[in-house]
């Protein structure tokens, strides 16, 4: 016998494997993420996160470059739930970002997978919502809903970013909501659905056969003086536009073509024609304490 060997007789048995037919059984497992994070600012002009907590198929880091959202694993597979809930505290901003795309899969049953997000903001408080594009792959169907209820003052950047199918494959279904509530009111409602289970996606009332999409919704209590009116733009490729109605407090910028990287030069230009960028703005941490599924987080550096 070879030295550190196990005899035969007392080596532990190897674990059955189930049946194909009490796996069926089962139905397919779902996985779910769940991220909550609160921020805020005290007396002393410190931002903390006294709430950072995640689990399951997504994680929450805080960096010097804001939140980012991190993948612990594939997802989202058809039947996947997804939840992330923030809280941005009176004179605090947040910025949202994530590490890579969220790129949707077929599951088993053929189900949908979901992303539900809810925010806080408070006032004077800012969020920027930049994550990276969502990729629906052939065969997918993902529904992404965003609430954001705001107070009078607060400010929003959301940007919603679609992109249909990988590289010469056929396209998925990808469905977008977003609702922006300012003092209890609706004031912003938009949903865009496209993929072959959307009705009407290729016409050119959508996409006219594009394959990406980009959407941002601003929101600033101090309007856009800047703006004047309805602004198309129509290049090789892509197209854009401005929507601000006169005297609001929002405006929407939506770029649509063949690319991800020429719809979001097309947005940046026209998002910069309202007085806005995308652009971050780095932090300076102090003392990170990390335990567990919570960290505290303080900074004299404004977000």
């Amino acid at each position: 016998m070879r030295p550190n060997s196990i005899p035969t007789a007392l080596a532990p048995p190897e674990p059955a494997l189930a049946p194909d037919s009490a796996v069926k059984a089962a139905g397919p497992r779902v996985a779910e993420g769940r991220v909550t994070v609160r921020v805020e600012r005290d007396r002393d002009g410190v931002v903390l996160a006294p709430v950072l907590f995640s689990s399951g198929v997504l994680s929450a880091r805080l960096t010097p470059w804001g939140l980012w959202l991190v993948g612990a694993c594939a997802h989202p597979i058809g039947g996947d739930q997804v939840c992330v809930k923030l809280h941005v505290g009176e004179n605090t901003t947040l910025d949202v970002r994530s590490t890579g795309a969220t790129v949707a899969r077929a599951g088993a049953d053929q189900s949908a997978s979901t992303t539900d997000v809810v925010a806080e903001v408070g006032d004077h408080a800012t969020l920027r919502w930049l994550v990276e594009p969502g990729m629906a792959v052939a065969g997918a169907t993902h529904v992404a809903e965003a609430t954001v209820r705001m107070s009078a003052s607060a400010r929003l950047l959301w940007r919603d970013e679609v992109v249909l199918g990988r590289f010469a494959e056929a396209p998925g279904t990808w469905s977008t909501g977003l609702r922006v509530e300012q003092m209890g009111r609706a004031l912003v409602t938009t949903r865009l659905g496209v993929g072959p289970s959307a009705p009407g996606w290729g016409s050119s009332a959508v996409l006219d056969g594009s394959r990406v999409v980009v959407s941002l919704v601003v929101v600033d209590p101090d309007g856009f003086p800047s703006a004047r009116g309805p602004v198309w733009v129509v290049e090789t490729g892509v197209r854009g536009t401005i929507s601000c109605p006169e005297g609001s407090s929002f405006a929407q910028v939506t770029a649509w073509g063949d690319t991800l990287r020429a719809c979001r030069a097309v947005a940046a230009r026209l998002l910069g024609q309202l007085g806005c960028s995308e652009r971050q703005r780095p932090l300076r941490p102090r003392s990170p304490l990390l335990v567990g599924e919570r960290s505290e987080w303080s900074t004299k550096s404004s977000f």
